[in-house]
């Protein structure tokens, strides 16, 4: 080839990378959710097109089309269904907390309903224990959804469980995702589908594009048993989750069941996902709304990449700024978005109690670092901050005053704007003076971060803190 040919190539190769990256600037301008986040991107892409250009197609992407698509196709059906599962909640609705309603409630969680039983459950042994007690009791329907399943000693009693529940006529489906479960072979899958459950990996959309976006990851672990009782939480299904990973130690983590109308809310999550990966609304039990006794008032955040409104981080934020005299938080991954520090310092300035509790040593070394960097922000205003030393903490809790929170989301712009992630609500007094029990024994088996102390570090290790916080926004 003469070498003028081959110029004129390279050139005419360089200026339509050149073009793909100003489109793909242009997109993150129009979708991007934080200006930090849209700056870098733009910076990137117009400085660093070649590299940066299959960087963006994976992670650049903050809206689920996938997702919106399959909604807006299955408008129809699960409308039907909303609509009919709404009407039936309409005599069990209530607010939650002090106020006699909250103003865009509806925008962020499911319908708040009374006539609920709420119990806490810690780590893998109860937790698992009550769910495959559960599945085993099942008489119509049992939906399953974890992030990651592994084919390991739990993960087979969990399949077990399933099959055993669809040889007795049960109708079963199991949604996993399909990059937290990356390692589930076929012949898991394949046991399963042969004993009659339904399984499916979560991936929305059929588009060969949108299979490389793995920015995107449903984070959710719920249990649906006949439509009436519900397990959410932290917890995976794998052996580490019961403490037997000899690399992580005892895992700290926590679940919680709901018995009740609001066990319903977490089954519409799930088949929403469902749907939105078969275009097909699975058969699950959706029995008449049953109060019980203890009537606790319970509302689900079910919040991901395809909702109009961050009600994620809305929903934090506002239980945060709500919290008068306590405010005590357990969450493994602390990479928080600027509005979630705004409210925890504020919380502290009117006097509220605020407890922090992240692991000594996480899973993720970058992460950890960038965490750290954070802490420079609340320990002046002489925040208690906690490490978990034995082992590894990944529980999700929050106690504002006397309303709890247990779910699914990290206090990271993973959990706030990317993921599909899932909590509970609750201000339910014996459930807060559960949680409040379990916490205080967290904090008193803590090591407690000394202000002075950790003002005191080595340089090295202040810089790489400080240079893991410049990637919090896709941490």
């Amino acid at each position: 080839m003469p070498p003028e040919n081959f110029g004129a190539i390279l050139a005419v190769s360089y200026l339509l990378v050149e073009l793909v990256a100003v489109l793909l600037a242009i997109d993150a301008v129009m979708k991007g959710r934080t200006p930090q986040g849209t700056i870098a991107w733009v910076a990137g892409l117009i400085a660093f097109a070649p590299i940066t250009i299959p960087l963006y197609v994976v992670f650049g992407s903050r809206r689920f089309a996938g997702y919106v698509k399959a909604r807006r196709r299955g408008v129809s059906a699960l409308n039907r269904l909303a609509n009919r599962y709404a009407e039936q909640l309409k005599p069990y609705r209530v607010a939650l907390g002090r106020r006699a309603s909250e103003p865009g409630e509806d925008a962020v969680y499911l319908p708040v309903v009374r006539g609920n039983t709420v119990k806490l459950l810690m780590d893998g042994e109860e937790t698992f224990g009550a769910i495959f007690a559960a599945i085993q009791g099942a008489t119509r329907s049992v939906a399953v959804q974890f992030y990651i399943v592994r084919d390991d000693g739990l993960g087979r009693r969990l399949k077990h469980a399933m099959i055993d529940a669809a040889r007795r006529g049960v109708n079963v489906y199991f949604l996993y995702d399909g990059l937290g479960s990356a390692s589930l072979g076929r012949t898991y899958l394949r046991d399963l589908r042969q004993a009659g459950v339904q399984a499916q990996e979560f991936r929305p959309s059929r588009a060969p594009r949108l299979r490389v976006q793995l920015n995107f990851r449903n984070h959710r672990k719920v249990v649906i048993v006949d439509g009436q009782t519900a397990f959410v939480g932290g917890h995976n299904v794998g052996d580490e989750y019961l403490g037997k990973n000899p690399t992580f130690g005892p895992w700290r983590d926590t679940h919680m069941s709901i018995d009740g109308p609001a066990a319903r809310s977490v089954q519409l999550s799930f088949v929403e996902d469902w749907y939105c990966c078969t275009r097909r609304l699975p058969d699950l039990c959706w029995p008449d709304p049953v109060s019980t006794p203890d009537d606790a008032r319970v509302g689900i955040l079910a919040t991901g990449p395809a909702d109009e409104v961050e009600g994620c981080l809305l929903a934090f934020v506002h239980l945060i700024h709500a919290a008068r005299t306590r405010l005590w938080i357990a969450t493994p991954y602390f990479v928080p978005d600027p509005a979630i520090i705004a409210a925890i310092q504020a919380a502290s300035l009117r006097g509220v109690d605020v407890a922090l509790l992240i692991p000594a040593k996480g899973d993720n070394r970058l992460v950890d670092l960038a965490a750290r960097s954070f802490l420079d922000e609340l320990l002046p205003l002489r925040i208690r901050v906690y490490e978990h030393v034995n082992g590894f903490m990944h529980q999700k809790v929050m106690l504002s005053d006397d309303t709890a929170v247990v779910g699914t989301a990290n206090l990271d712009n993973r959990s706030m704007r990317i993921n599909f992630e899932i909590s509970a609500v609750t201000d339910d007094a014996a459930f807060a003076r559960a949680v409040e029990a379990m916490l205080a024994g967290d904090f008193a088996k803590a090591r407690a971060i000394s202000p002075d102390r950790f003002a005191q570090r080595p340089f090295h290790v202040r810089l790489a803190s400080r240079l893991a916080n410049l990637a919090s926004p896709v941490l």
